[in-house]
């Protein structure tokens, strides 16, 4: 699920480095916590029927289980992967209002103050606090200093290995990078002839002994991390 209306946050960093932040709206959250929900109930009942063989004593193990189950979970997803099953099921995350990972403090900060978010019932504290805030916090996240966000994905660039090792006299922006890179990975498609053609556009640029479309490749190889 993608956040329909642009509501992104603009944080900059220590670096001076601005980033762009896309905070979860009420529905992406909903259904993370719905799935969520699912997730425990799975865990109540499991636990139940097995400590429910036990009498007393395992009356007392199922207790105390729901009680580490219910609040332990989110927890301990969020401190050590930045999001719970259901949240990473819709491709969200928990991070500081920052941008900065969230620690183990903030995670146990937002989802104890869920005591106040469900009142007076059925989360309708949180549900306010969400619809009224742009960046979309419950009553949790105001306290922890915290957002939801939708994670970015990663662009993954598949380019050929070359064993050439071109460096250009001159540099390039990072438009005309990525075009290097974009042309690398479409030589796997092209037939030779056509790759040739294509890269000897650039041949008034490059000045070496192998041919223009291998020293492009190389230079993909470069920008991508590859050499």
């Amino acid at each position: 699920m993608q956040p329909q209306i642009n509501e992104q946050v603009q944080v900059e960093t220590a670096e001076g480095i601005s980033i762009a932040l896309q905070p979860a709206g009420f529905a992406a959250r909903t259904l993370a916590f719905g799935f969520d929900s699912l997730l425990r109930l799975g865990a109540f009942i499991a636990v139940s029927m097995i400590f429910g063989l036990l009498g007393d004593f395992g009356y007392g193990l199922m207790l105390i289980s729901i009680f580490v189950i219910e609040w332990f979970y989110p927890i301990l997803f969020e401190y050590f992967t930045g999001t719970t099953p259901g949240k990473k099921m819709l491709g969200l995350k928990v991070v500081y209002s920052n941008g900065l990972p969230l620690t183990l403090p903030g995670a146990m900060t937002r989802n104890l103050f869920r005591v106040i978010d469900f009142l007076p019932f059925g989360y309708l504290a949180g549900l306010i606090s969400i619809l009224m805030t742009r960046r979309f916090q419950r009553i949790g996240d105001w306290v922890a200093g915290t957002m939801v966000v939708y994670q970015h994905k990663t662009k993954v660039y598949y380019v050929p290995q070359s064993d050439l090792n071109y460096l250009p006299p001159f540099s390039l922006k990072t438009q005309e990078q990525i075009a290097v890179i974009r042309f690398a990975e479409r030589t796997k498609t092209l037939s030779q002839a056509r790759v040739d053609e294509l890269a000897n556009i650039l041949s008034p640029f490059i000045k070496h002994d192998a041919s223009c479309a291998e020293c492009l490749k190389s230079l993909a190889n470069r920008y991508t991390g590859k050499s």
